[in-house]
C-alpha cells in the first residue's frame, strides 16, 4: 500500500504524543511544563533531526524491503562502533557495546 503524503503520519505522530501526553497530565500521571520559548528555540535542532530521520526512514522504506531496511537500521550502532575502532578514537563502555551486541544478537535470532 502506498500513501502519497508520507509526512503526514509524522504530522499524526507528533499530535498523538501531544494528546497522550496532555491527557497523561489531565489524569495527573504526567507533570508538563508551561510553554517556554526559550526551551522551544533550544529543542529545534532535535526536532529538526528526528524529522530529518523520519522523512529518510520513510523513503528508506519506499526503496528497500522492510526486513531489508529494519536489519541495515540495527546494524547501524556496529558500523559506528567499528569506524570509532579503526579512527582510533575512544571505545565506549562495556555497557554501550553489550547493549550493542543484544541488539545485534536479536537480529541474529531474527534470521535464525
Amino acid at each position: 500500500m502506498q500513501w502519497p503524503y508520507p509526512n503526514s503520519f509524522l504530522t499524526l505522530q507528533m499530535v498523538a504524543s501531544i494528546l497522550v501526553v496532555y491527557a497523561m497530565k489531565a489524569c495527573g500521571l504526567a507533570n508538563v511544563q508551561p510553554f517556554q520559548l526559550q526551551a522551544a528555540k533550544e529543542l529545534l535542532p532535535v526536532v529538526f533531526f528526528y524529522n530529518t530521520n523520519v522523512a529518510f526512514a520513510l523513503a528508506a522504506v519506499k526503496s528497500l524491503s522492510i526486513p531489508v531496511y529494519h536489519v541495515l537500521k540495527r546494524l547501524t550502532p556496529v558500523m559506528v562502533l567499528v569506524a570509532k575502532f579503526i579512527l582510533g578514537g575512544a571505545l565506549p563502555s562495556k555497557e554501550i557495546t553489550l547493549s550493542v551486541m543484544t541488539v545485534v544478537s536479536g537480529l541474529l535470532f531474527f534470521f535464525f
